[in-house]
């Protein structure tokens, strides 16, 4: 009797055995994935740093950029007043006078462009029956004609012109 419980102890403990070599092996890739979502988390984390540090830089150029840019303004406005002394003090009195009213009606806006002058943008298509403009341009009644079309010449394409084609696009002064 001491024998078979002996061998029944004997065999529960390599049936054991044997599980939980199976089931470590089971739960080893888990392990492997908690390594890579700790990687992964460590990854977003410098991603992160890296972003947030390159939306400081961009911010800081702005800055600096907007300060360049006011401090340009202020000499170009300094450069314009030492324009206008040094002209008021070089200039006649009539040439002075008008350079103070005008420095008065600065706040008027200046119209490059008059309302008298504009016009509505011309057609440079030629006026010809048929033109390039025409939904008939091109098309031909013929059927005989064939994928395979002569395509011309330069040299053909001048005699043409010279004999007075009636393509309009010819015909274009």
């Amino acid at each position: 009797m001491l024998t078979s419980t002996l061998f029944v102890n004997l065999l529960f403990l390599g049936a054991g055995v044997i599980a939980g070599f199976f089931l470590a092996k089971a739960l080893r890739p888990a392990q492997k994935d908690n390594k890579s979502q700790k990687e992964l988390a460590v990854q977003l984390a410098e991603t992160q740093d890296d972003f947030s540090n390159y939306q400081q830089e961009v911010a800081a150029h702005f800055r600096k950029t907007s300060e360049v840019v006011s401090g340009l303004s202020k000499n170009y406005k300094s450069l314009l007043e030492s324009f206008a002394s040094a002209a008021l003090h070089l200039t006649t009195a009539d040439i002075s006078r008008q350079i103070i009213n005008s420095a008065f009606d600065a706040d008027k806006t200046m119209n490059l462009v008059s309302e008298d002058n504009l016009k509505p943008p011309k057609d440079y298509a030629p006026k010809a029956p048929g033109g390039v403009l025409s939904e008939e341009y091109g098309l031909k009644e013929d059927s005989s004609l064939t994928n395979a079309q002569h395509v011309p010449s330069n040299s053909e394409l001048d005699c043409a012109l010279e004999e007075g084609n009636d393509d309009p696009t010819l015909n274009v002064n």
